[in-house]
Order: structure tokens, then sequence, then C-alpha cells
């Protein structure tokens, strides 16, 4: 069953309210219910008998179904939903930073190896957008990898 803001208002921010649009927040839950189940959205209120609510409630399952919106068709998505569907949390990790490079917002990830094909194409991706933010293209309070450092160190 589609989410619909009022609804989302009534059973699950239980009066909070977040700093999303109501169209996105919608959005989210719509695509997170779509790609992840109504299963995984309902253990946010808690389990069995358990009736949470609010923006920490709320706010988690909107964000991840806009992630997974900026990163539909992505290949190894679907590792990374059977992942998120077991409440693997690196796979999170994994998917905020692949919606990242997606909406091409600079990042610096140090990672060991990627465990799936979303994650590795992150990686290269990222490598890409760093290789462009060459500290003569930005400041260097804004460069990826921290200003260059020259001299000894102060100790």
């Amino acid at each position: 069953m589609a989410f619909e803001m009022d609804r989302i208002a009534r059973e699950w921010l239980g009066g909070s309210r977040l700093a999303i649009a109501p169209s996105e927040v919608v959005a989210g839950f719509n695509k997170a219910e779509e790609l992840l189940g109504a299963e995984w959205i309902q253990a946010y209120k808690g389990g069995a008998g358990q009736d949470l609510a609010g923006a920490g409630v709320a706010l988690p399952i909107a964000v991840v179904g806009l992630q997974l919106r900026s990163v539909q068709g992505a290949p190894g998505l679907n590792e990374v939903l059977s992942r998120l569907k077991a409440r693997d949390r690196a796979a999170r990790s994994e998917l905020a930073a692949a919606s990242y490079c997606v909406e091409d917002r600079l990042m610096c990830v140090s990672s060991s190896a990627p465990t799936s094909a979303l994650a590795r194409a992150t990686v290269g991706r990222i490598s890409a957008l760093r290789s462009l933010a060459t500290p003569g293209r930005m400041s260097k309070s804004r460069h990826p990898i921290g200003p260059k450092r020259t001299g000894a160190r102060r100790e």
C-alpha cells in the first residue's frame, strides 16, 4: 500500500517533523517499501507488539529510500538490497557512499576491499572525482584530501 504524508505523519512521526520536504519523505518511504518490502519498514517500529514513532524511526526509512532511488539500476544493487534486508550495517554505508557519488558530492573514503559490485563502482567513481579535485581547481579548505602539508611536523 503506497504511503502518503498523512499516513506517515500519523503512524510514523508521532508528532515529530523532519527537515525534508514532505514529497521527498513520501518518495523515500515508497521506494523503501518497493525495493526492501513492508516487513523491512515495519521492523523500524520495534518489532512485534511495538509501535515506536518519531523522527528517529521515520528518518532512516526516508533516507534509505531516497538513496535507493538515486542508485536504482546500478550494478550490484541486488546484492546490496539482499544485505539491507538482512540488516547488514555495512550495506547501509555502501548505499550512502554510492548515493553521494551519484549526486556528485565529493567525499574522501578509505576502505578495505569493497564487498559488492555497487561498492566497487562507488570507489571507482570517488577516485575519478578526487582526481578532478586538484588544488588548482578547488580551494585548499574544500580539497577532499585536505590542504597540502609541507615542512616539518610540529611537536
